[in-house]
């Protein structure tokens, strides 16, 4: 059932279970990888959640949750609530700012498809769109987020309405991976003048950056990466 449903999922290290969020049932299903692994029948929990419809990202802050929204040009809601922190009762901290807010259908297109990470602690957030290469990072301090940085190191130029072009845009990153330290991105960047884009051809590489935004290290791996996790044990 899971597979045909519009779902998200995140692993919390801390408690060892798996979170899926359906988000067309309102669901959040709670899955510990110990009493799965052992055989238990009773290894999943399901918790009735009221999502916003425009949901595109869900982590587990312990008690809390931040929720990143997305809303589309024909919404009628005035003021978008992108960054939500609830309690599942209450939201202790919303916040509407986009590095681009100026036109609707831009904002739905960069960002309906944007990257998102948080760090092992919680106390470390970024979002990298995948179109153009903007990176933005903050820091969750209690129930806020305080944005440390905006880097626009691509120019996301896929125009505005509903029939934007993306042949020739610069494409930037595919995956994050955030650790306590630093903040890995699966990244392209490359410049295709025809406008003819290989699939295989896109993201060969990995960035390391600092949480302000600093790339510090660039890997070119030669092949096409689609996801990216960092051991910082074993440093792979």
């Amino acid at each position: 059932e899971l597979l045909s449903s519009q779902c998200l999922s995140e692993l919390d290290d801390e408690k060892g279970e798996i979170v899926f969020y359906d988000l067309l049932k309102g669901t959040q299903l709670t899955c510990n990888i110990d009493e799965l692994m052992s055989g238990s029948k009773n290894c999943i929990k399901a918790i009735q959640r009221s999502y916003d419809k425009f949901l595109t990202h869900c982590f587990s802050l312990g008690n809390n949750s931040l929720i990143v929204c997305n809303y589309p040009p024909a919404s009628k809601d005035t003021v978008y609530q992108r960054f939500l922190i609830t309690d599942w009762k209450n939201n202790l901290y919303n916040s509407s700012i986009y590095p681009y807010s100026e036109a609707s259908f831009f904002r739905w297109n960069l960002y309906n498809s944007a990257n998102c990470a948080i760090s092992s602690s919680k106390e470390h957030f970024a979002v990298a769109t995948t179109y153009g290469a903007v990176l933005e990072t903050y820091n969750v301090v209690g129930s806020k987020l305080e944005q440390r940085s905006v880097n626009y190191f691509i120019e996301p130029l896929i125009g505005e309405g509903k029939n934007a072009d993306y042949s020739n845009v610069i494409r930037g990153f595919a995956d994050l991976f955030a650790t306590d330290e630093a903040l890995y991105g699966v990244y392209d960047g490359v410049v295709r003048s025809n406008g003819k884009i290989n699939g295989d051809d896109l993201y060969h590489n990995i960035v390391k950056f600092s949480w302000d935004g600093t790339p510090l290290e660039k890997i070119n791996a030669g092949v096409r990466i689609y996801r990216i996790c960092y051991d910082e044990v074993t440093e792979t």
